[in-house]
């Protein structure tokens, strides 16, 4: 089965599922470690295993979905995902700087990861916009027309 850009009702299904992959990247690896009582510090593997996950989401979702929303709702799910664990064990309400800081680390790499994952996506879903990835999966070919 070949990829194609997901377009009208799954790419809305498309997106959702996204979003709950990407939180999820947190939640399972890192998140409920968070929560757990007597926990401060995360183990290499939690980190590794969310850093993985959440860039291997990054280069694979934009065989489906355009870039601009892998690289608008990665960073923003990953980030209410940090921030819904950060907030529930946090009395000073310095989460709120972690999660911008969290955007601002999250932004940078889907700016990294979703460019490579539509460079890595076959010649004929980059469409015309090249490695923005902003159009709807036509070839290179019906570009001009």
């Amino acid at each position: 089965m070949t990829a194609a850009l997901l377009r009208g009702p799954r790419r809305l299904v498309g997106a959702a599922a996204l979003v709950l992959l990407t939180a999820a990247s947190w939640l399972l690896w890192s998140g409920w470690a968070a929560l757990a009582p007597g926990l401060e510090r995360f183990a290499p593997w939690q980190v590794a295993g969310t850093a993985v996950t959440a860039a291997v989401l990054a280069i694979l979702a934009p065989r489906w979905l355009p870039a601009w929303l892998v690289g608008t709702l990665m960073p923003v799910s990953f980030t209410a995902a940090w921030g819904l664990t950060a907030a529930a064990t946090d009395d000073s309400g310095l989460w709120v700087i972690g999660a911008l800081t969290v955007l601002v680390g999250a932004v940078v790499a889907a700016a990294v990861l979703v460019p490579l994952g539509v460079a890595l996506r076959p010649v004929r879903l980059r469409g015309p916009q090249g490695l923005l990835g902003a159009g709807d999966g036509q070839d290179r070919a019906s570009a001009g027309r």
